[in-house]
């Protein structure tokens, strides 16, 4: 009688522990879901990108089509494009720097919000603009700035245009530095007082620059800086220093990014597969009779597959070029799941046992 409460237990044990997996595995699927979405909205779309103006055929120093770019949003204040990278979106200026965080330039919703002018700028009048984006770990929005660490991806993407309203101007990148976000001659030094001591700021804290970025940052008319996150929730920023100056722009058709929705997920994939094998453990520790060596066997070859599933989900988490980036936190919740789900297994082998009548 003892041991037939003690299976009932058992197994009224196992199946809370399959409950709490599975509301885990809900939990952590619909964040997957939002974090592909984030992502994908983050990239341009279709619609957006046939708002994009074209140099005016007569003056090229100049551009069509702004009157397009304001109707969709009169926020509008210009089209900021890097040659050969994802940094190619329209440009909106707020009535503060937190409206467009968290909106899109059509005045959605939108966690990866929108590419910003600071709120306390002169349209692009002033010696100093600065811009702000979200730091997106598939590369969208500014998250492309991590990339300019690299000497050689530096040099080979120099260059860039933005576009306003009345005037195009060139963009040569002159250096990438590390800075805090309450640093004043980066974040609130829009006539560019202090010029020696900027030039000194920036080349103290760069992480890359280009050979004549000292003599440029001295004789420039205008800087662009494009700024974001340098981690999530920290005051380190990423700026991007930027040479401005009127010109003809060289034009390149917006290629709107594929949807990076579609698909299974490795981690959705799996956390589907654990599940599975968790209900499939249920139901044999429930309605199958075999022998106890069967038993251990089963549940060895179980545990096996679990301990696979958590090491893949590990590894997915290092490899952040796959479909969906999951974060740490993602991470060590997956790998409970999977443990917790390992341990279970141990069910199977004590629902096993032969039966005594007391």
């Amino acid at each position: 009688m003892i041991r037939k409460i003690l299976r009932v237990l058992s197994s009224a044990l196992f199946f809370i522990i399959l409950f709490v997996i599975a509301t885990f595995l809900i939990f952590i699927l619909f964040f997957i879901s939002e974090d592909v979405n984030t992502e994908n909205e983050a990239f341009l779309s279709d619609e957006i990108a046939a708002l994009k103006p074209r140099p005016d055929p007569g003056d090229p120093s100049i551009s069509d089509g702004f009157d397009k770019l304001l109707e969709a949003n009169r926020d509008a204040v210009g089209w900021l494009t890097v040659y050969d990278t994802v940094i190619d979106y329209p440009v909106v200026q707020g009535s503060d720097d937190l409206e467009y965080v968290s909106k899109d330039f059509l005045g959605n919703r939108s966690l990866s919000g929108a590419i910003f002018l600071s709120s306390k700028a002169d349209g692009f009048r002033d010696y100093i603009s600065v811009i702000y984006g979200h730091h997106m770990e598939g590369g969208a929005m500014f998250g492309g700035l991590e990339m300019y660490k690299d000497q050689k991806y530096f040099d080979s993407h120099a260059e860039g245009a933005l576009q306003t309203e009345g005037c195009n101007l060139r963009l040569s990148m002159l250096a990438l530095i590390k800075a805090d976000a309450y640093e004043k001659l980066i974040y609130k030094n829009r006539d560019g007082d202090h010029r020696k001591e900027l030039t000194d700021y920036i080349i103290d804290n760069a992480y890359i620059m280009s050979d004549d970025a000292e003599e440029k940052l001295s004789d420039a008319e205008k800087l662009i800086f494009l700024s974001t996150c340098e981690d999530a929730g920290g005051p380190g920023r990423m700026v991007l220093i930027c040479e401005a100056a009127p010109g003809e722009i060289e034009y390149k058709p917006t290629d709107a990014a594929p949807d990076k929705s579609k698909g299974w997920s490795p981690i959705s994939l799996f956390s589907i597969i654990i599940l599975i094998l968790l209900t499939i453990d249920a139901g044999i520790s429930l309605f199958s009779s075999g022998e106890k060596k069967k038993s251990r066997i089963f549940a060895f070859s179980f545990n096996i597959l679990l301990l696979i599933s958590a090491v893949f989900i590990f590894l997915s988490f290092e490899d952040i070029s796959g479909l969906v980036y999951i974060n740490c936190s993602d991470t060590v919740v997956m790998l409970i799941m999977a443990l917790a789900g390992y341990l279970s297994g141990g069910h199977f082998v004590r629902s096993k046992k032969p039966r005594l009548d007391i």
